[in-house]
């Protein structure tokens, strides 16, 4: 790793931290938080997978961009030597507790990523980041690097390790440049694989660009000034990662994709306290998905209804004596949304 720093012109500063020497902000890349792909031209731009990942995969919802791998697999597409770059939505619900302004469960994740090639590569993917940081903005002197070498992580059921770089600018961290040696294919041999992750809103957010994790909700914020700005943020979060899951034609229901998306409501709806409105959280979150390229299977007005009547179950539960009595599923909805995605497949 030492002789990739260096290509890299990195200089240490303390313990696993680094800077830049010197660096060229020559580049053919574009300014803007949609055009950080211009930066990683070789690699095809492709449309994002799916939120929900099917029985099979390795978690319930898409996590990474990265992951588009898993979709190629499953699909019995050759994976070697492979190059694409991707605004993946995301959801990662064990961020729950730790939501605030900054994390949050849900995200775009912009991910570039090659198979195949060597350290070379990702000197020039990590260069390439930098330059779309500058581009924005960020004086390269100003940006820091955190080195971890050897991350263990698996594919399937196997092993290998990842020597991980992040840039941080302000003090938060954007993204990371990834290098893998021995990703391991299915018949027991290895390739490398780099990739480039970037957390869209995170990015958006160090920039300066917005003084609020969630510009789209900028109303919310200002209209609940007298509420502290983390606890606004973690309420916002419930209710837009909810609509992206029920939006994708997800129930909430006691297990699976569904208990996620039940998990959130009941959090915003033991917290709220009537402080926000649910109908302008879920329309406001619906069409920022949608500005982002997500493409609901399910209109906005059946979003709504779906939650509301997940709203209405939740307090009817929590009125009982004997909550094991309480009813787990909504028949009607479950008919309902089957019909509507019954229908689409017709047409």
């Amino acid at each position: 790793m030492d002789s990739i720093l260096k290509r890299t012109n990195l200089k240490h500063i303390k313990d696993n931290e680094f800077n830049l020497n010197t660096f060229s902000s020559k580049s053919n890349g574009a300014k803007g938080m949609d055009k950080i792909h211009s930066f990683f031209e070789h690699a095809l731009l492709i449309s994002p997978d799916s939120i929900k990942r099917p029985k099979g995969d390795t978690t319930f919802f898409t996590t990474a961009g990265v992951q588009h791998l898993e979709t190629m697999k499953r699909e019995g597409k050759d994976i070697a030597n492979c190059s694409f770059s991707v605004y993946q939505p995301c959801i990662r619900s064990q961020y729950m507790p730790y939501v605030q302004e900054g994390t949050s469960t849900s995200f775009i994740n912009f991910s570039s990523v090659v198979l195949g090639n060597d350290s070379d590569t990702f000197v020039e993917y990590t260069n390439s980041f930098i330059r779309m940081l500058q581009a924005n903005g960020v004086n390269y002197e100003d940006i820091r690097f955190i080195l971890d070498e050897n991350v263990e992580s698996k594919w399937y059921d196997k092993k290998f390790y990842s020597n991980n770089i992040s840039l941080l600018v302000n003090d938060i961290e954007v993204g990371e440049s990834i290098f893998v040696r021995d990703f391991p294919y299915k018949d027991g041999s290895q390739t490398t694989l780099i990739e480039v992750g970037i957390g869209i809103e995170r990015l958006n957010w160090a920039l300066g660009n917005s003084i609020y994790y969630f510009p789209d909700f900028t109303k919310v914020y200002k209209e609940n000034e007298n509420i502290e700005k983390n606890k606004v943020c973690s309420l916002i979060d419930c209710l837009r990662t909810a609509t992206l899951i029920v939006g994708s034609g997800v129930i909430p229901s006691p297990k699976d994709h569904g208990y996620r998306a039940r998990k959130l409501i009941k959090k915003f709806n033991d917290e709220n306290n009537d402080k926000l409105n649910k109908n302008e959280l879920i329309s406001i979150a619906y069409d920022e998905w949608e500005k982002k390229g997500v493409k609901h299977c399910l209109q906005k007005d059946i979003v709504q209804l779906i939650i509301d009547r997940e709203v209405d179950r939740l307090n009817r539960v929590n009125q009982l004596k004997n909550r094991c009595n309480q009813n787990y599923d909504n028949k009607e909805i479950k008919d309902l949304v089957a019909q509507i995605l019954a229908n689409q497949g017709e047409r």
